[in-house]
């Protein structure tokens, strides 16, 4: 069987889909978040049109892999890849060396470029992040690993067991681009307990950077900041501080009933975003 990777389009590379067309067994999908008028021709030349979707830019980069996953193409593939338009690819042998990772763990792997942080502890830190999901971690003690999506290496197998990635879709935009990390942080969890503590590997242990990817941040090797408005920033804040309350209800009650009950009202705010 053929593996495939599906790329998110936003910043166009040229120097990657070369790349990526010249890999062997390696079929490229594109889930493009502008508009059709904004995608240069050359990108028709080096991929089929077929395997070209414009999608509604919501849910950012998990939302871009939520919706190509949600086509059921990769069913057909053994190994299938998530990435960004803005990484390097130094060593096109990643994909067999990740490949045959996945292979000895059957299937049940999760390959990160270079590893994405120390902590693990997030639902202590972060537990609003897992007010939109339909899963929720199991304790306040549940710890787990966090992959970019810049760059996912992972089995068929693994997609459809999971089902689908947790993502939130910011359709109001009242989160921005930080919405990724809560996307992010919700399906790793998920695929950890789905899985176990083995559930994550990395190319590297060096944020950003291995051997064989080099992952740049929103087209730029260094992030800028970037100023938003006061009224952004609050209603962001506010936003964090209501999950917050109710994740923290949902965590610390013993209830049932309860937990069904926050948990509705949760997924009724990520309704209307």
């Amino acid at each position: 069987m053929k593996d495939c990777v599906c790329v998110v389009v936003w910043h166009t590379s040229r120097e990657l889909f070369e790349t990526l067309a010249n890999v062997q067994n390696l079929d490229v999908y594109v889930i493009s978040h502008l508009p059709e008028s904004r995608v240069p021709d050359w990108m028709f030349s080096l991929i089929p049109k077929k395997r070209i979707f414009f999608e509604n830019n919501i849910g950012y980069d998990w939302g871009a892999y939520q919706q190509f996953i949600s086509k059921g193409l990769y069913k057909k593939y053994n190994c299938v890849f998530l990435i960004h338009d803005d990484i390097i690819i130094l060593d096109h042998d990643v994909f067999d060396i990740c490949a045959n990772r996945i292979h000895v763990k059957n299937g049940c792997l999760v390959i990160g470029n270079g590893r994405n942080n120390q902590s693990r502890d997030w639902p202590r830190t972060h537990i609003y992040c897992y007010a939109h999901s339909k899963w929720k971690p199991p304790s306040w003690n549940f710890c787990h690993d966090t992959v970019r999506g810049s760059f996912i290496g992972t089995s068929s197998f693994l997609l459809e067991k999971i089902h689908e990635f947790e993502i939130v879709w910011d359709r109001t935009r009242i989160i921005g681009i930080g919405a990724g990390n809560w996307s992010l942080r919700a399906t790793c969890g998920k695929i950890q307990d789905l899985i176990g503590e083995d559930a994550f590997e990395f190319l590297s242990d060096t944020y950003l950077s291995s051997p064989y990817v080099k992952e740049l941040v929103r087209g730029e090797s260094i992030c800028s900041s970037k100023t938003v408005s006061l009224s952004w920033h609050l209603r962001n804040k506010l936003l964090i501080n209501i999950c917050s309350t109710l994740m923290t209800s949902y965590m610390n009650s013993q209830s049932k009933t309860i937990r069904n009950f926050t948990d509705k009202v949760m997924q009724g705010i990520f309704t209307y975003l």
